[in-house]
């Protein structure tokens, strides 16, 4: 039997172990490999006999040094044919053509951006060449424009949404935009905008963010903000269908799970004009349930129209469909 190394130890929350989470599930299809998944969070209770699971959690610097050099010793002694890393580097002890390298470090895209970890990160993917895995047909494009077209096989795999199963919740009396955004400080979440969208709500609005109370308060004396802190995934989806419409202000983001995890139960979106979600837009034809706006009162005027913009059951079913398959049919070459 085929067995599979997964280096996914800086994976432990939000995004990065959503997507794990949804590959793992779907490894769970393919009983004749075998995977042995090293992550940062415990192991799913849904996952079958063919997952082997260890709990590594790792960051910074730590990660990247067991990353390229480090988990050739759990590739040894698993004796796997395969190493499939979300780290975006890989191992350069193993070969190349038993290297897949999951790529979700939009940042590193980015020239002007010089810290330390994306300089690596591009150094790495400069000087390799190997099968990598991107989410989109924009990013496969960014990609290839920053290191080169045909010099690694891109493979565009979109993880698909699972929906999170929840308790039920009570509704809330006032109208609710629901902000799901954990790191509000962070410049590419673009949150003053939010804040500009906040003050121009009309009354009986409240805006929801899922983040932990800013500590510079001045700019929301008496507004009509509420800060839920960071949420687990189950209480995330409670919010989503709660919430009348979800804002999401990013400049820019890989994927945006939150935008297609609020659109797969029902939710409508409004989204701040950025490439990756016009990309997405275009690849998934979403409709008009996705508002896409450029300012504080476009993004307004559309959620004040959202509530009649409800996502089709087919729209549901597609996102929620995965194309992992690819990376398995790759990993079974």
């Amino acid at each position: 039997m085929d067995r599979i190394l997964v280096n996914a130890v800086s994976a432990k929350n939000g995004g990065a172990r959503t997507i794990v989470e949804s590959f793992a599930a779907a490894a769970s299809n393919y009983p004749e490999l075998n995977f042995v998944i090293l992550a940062g969070f415990e192991k799913p209770e849904t996952l079958t006999q063919n997952v082997t699971w260890r709990v590594l959690p790792m960051s910074g610097a730590v990660a990247m040094a067991f990353t390229v050099f480090g988990v050739a010793l759990f590739h040894l002694w698993y004796r796997t044919r395969i190493l499939i890393s979300f780290n975006n580097i890989n191992c350069v002890l193993v070969p190349a053509n038993r290297r897949i390298t999951y790529f979700h470090q939009l940042k590193a895209l980015d020239p002007s951006l010089l810290e330390p970890k994306i300089r690596v990160i591009r150094t790495y993917l400069h000087h390799t060449r190997e099968t990598i895995v991107v989410q989109s047909l924009q990013v496969q494009g960014a990609f290839e424009a920053m290191f080169g077209r045909n010099k690694h096989e891109i493979i565009v795999a979109w993880p698909g949404i699972k929906i999170a199963e929840t308790a039920s919740f009570t509704a809330g009396e006032r109208m609710t935009v629901l902000v799901p955004v954990a790191a509000p400080e962070s410049p590419h979440k673009n949150f003053a905008f939010a804040l500009d969208v906040a003050r121009h709500l009309a009354p009986g609005w409240r805006m929801v963010v899922t983040a932990p109370e800013i500590s510079d308060k001045t700019e929301l004396k008496g507004s009509n903000i509420e800060f839920v802190g960071v949420l687990s995934r189950e209480n995330l989806f409670k919010w989503y269908r709660r919430a009348t419409v979800v804002l999401m202000p990013s400049t820019h983001e890989t994927i945006g799970l939150p935008i297609f995890e609020a659109l797969v139960v029902g939710t409508p979106v409004v989204a701040y004009d950025a490439d990756y979600i016009r990309a997405l837009n275009a690849h998934f034809s979403v409709g008009d349930c996705l508002s896409i706006i450029a300012t504080p009162q476009a993004a307004v005027d559309a959620i004040e129209a959202s509530r009649e913009k409800r996502p089709g059951a087919a729209l549901k079913r597609k996102l929620q469909r995965s194309e992992w398959h690819k990376v398995f049919q790759k990993a079974k070459r």
